[in-house]
């Protein structure tokens, strides 16, 4: 994929830099991995923690593209978890990326298996790693580099990178 760079960093985990710009979910380049990884997900979760900033739009962008606020952190929402609308990542995901870019620390989180979204629930509100407590999940995020998207997967088979290949090719 041109304009983008990906770092191995082990079988469940790598770095894709984007070379261009900011990171910015909304573009059309990284439309391959949200076709796979909704593919491979029951239901997908949105959580974000330390804010950048709030505007008016915030809570209506919210309640836009959220199916169910699930655990909140204080009445400021400074950290949040929701269930997206199936169709979000589809037909509206320039209103989660810009969700997205309200907090320091945004995630997308993909269940294999929305039965476990009690132990995600579990895990957000006692501070654990969402890849260690989970049997099948994969997640995306932003760290602090701005024009970095990690992914995440709990599992190894099949490995993150394998997975991809194809579009790096």
């Amino acid at each position: 994929m041109r304009g983008l760079y990906v770092y191995t960093h082990d079988e469940t985990s790598i770095a894709i830099e984007d070379l261009q710009n900011d990171l910015n979910i909304s573009e059309n380049k990284w439309n391959f991995i949200f076709d796979f990884l909704l593919k491979q997900s029951d239901a997908v979760y949105f959580k974000g923690f330390r804010f950048y900033f709030k505007d008016e739009d915030f809570t209506s962008t919210i309640n836009y593209v959220a199916d169910e606020i699930l655990a909140y952190d204080g009445k400021d929402y400074f950290g949040l978890l929701f269930r997206l609308k199936p169709s979000s990542l589809i037909y509206n995901r320039n209103l989660v990326s810009k969700l997205w870019e309200y907090y320091e620390y945004p995630t997308l989180i993909f269940l294999k298996d929305q039965l476990e979204e009690n132990d995600l629930i579990d895990a957000f509100n006692n501070g654990m790693v969402i890849t260690e407590d989970l049997e099948s999940v994969y997640i995306i995020y932003r760290s602090f580099q701005q024009n970095v998207l990690w992914v995440k997967s709990s599992y190894v088979a099949p490995p993150l990178a394998e997975a991809f290949d194809k579009f790096w090719t």
